[in-house]
Formats: structure tokens, C-alpha cells, sequence
């Protein structure tokens, strides 16, 4: 029972440290993780990249209030625009495949996708937060 309610506690505390990074449209630093609301599109300082979290079209992660079997996984979709404009529609998951996604010289990593499903509350699309990093491929 004792680490239930560690979980979920820790589990709060890691939200609401985000919550003030949360939902930016703006730049963000490659190599370092930031965070992005669902509908939120963020700029890479330094490159010509737009990154937009549009969104969770599943949701089967194993509530932190439970016990599962399985971890489930989470359907992230993305939009990324280069600099030539063409929009790529591509997907992260949790767990399965494609945790990360290889463009050009960038690798996008998917850190974390919050909150938490917890057993009994109906997250709304709004809620949900991206925390990735994009990681530049050295030339040569």
C-alpha cells in the first residue's frame, strides 16, 4: 500500500515540475529535453525545424494505480517540418517500436509522455504533456 502512494505521489510531484515548462510555442535547445502541449508546435534554435505535438491517438499505458501485465503504450503523433516545408507525419510510442525517429542529420528521442493514466480518471486531450529532445547527427 506504502508504495502505491509513493508512486503516486512521486508521480504528482514530477507533474507539477513540469507544469511550468509545459505547453511552449516557442524555441527550444537541441540536445537538451524539453516539453510540448498537445497542439503546441515549438522552433529548434539553430536549425529550420518546426516540431508539432498534434496528437494521442491511443492510450493503453497501465494506470500508475495498478497492477498490469503489460506496460501498454501510448501513439504519439507528430508533425515535423524542415526547411524546405514539407510536412512528415510520423509516430512515437511508449513502448513499442519507434520510441525514437531519425530525419535528416536528427534523431527525435521520446522521453516521456505525462500524465500518467491513473485507473478511474478520463485524461482530456488538453492534459497531456511531450517531453523530447532532438539529438544532431555530427557531419562526417
Amino acid at each position: 500500500m506504502f508504495r502505491a502512494l509513493y508512486r503516486y505521489v512521486a508521480l504528482a510531484l514530477f507533474c507539477t515540475g513540469l507544469s511550468g515548462a509545459a505547453g511552449q510555442s516557442g524555441k527550444v535547445l537541441p540536445d537538451l529535453a524539453f516539453t510540448v502541449g498537445l497542439g503546441d508546435t515549438v522552433t529548434v534554435d539553430g536549425e529550420d525545424l518546426r516540431i508539432k505535438f498534434k496528437a494521442v491517438s491511443e492510450d493503453s499505458r497501465c494506470p500508475a494505480n495498478a497492477v498490469c501485465m503489460w506496460a501498454g503504450n501510448a501513439r504519439i503523433e507528430l508533425e515535423i517540418v524542415v526547411a524546405d516545408g514539407q510536412p512528415l507525419s510520423q509516430v512515437l510510442n511508449t513502448e513499442d517500436p519507434a520510441q525514437a525517429i531519425r530525419f535528416r542529420r536528427h534523431t527525435l528521442h521520446l522521453i516521456s509522455l505525462q500524465p500518467a493514466r491513473i485507473d478511474g480518471v478520463v485524461l482530456k486531450p488538453e492534459d497531456y504533456r511531450l517531453t523530447l529532445i532532438l539529438r544532431r547527427k555530427s557531419p562526417g
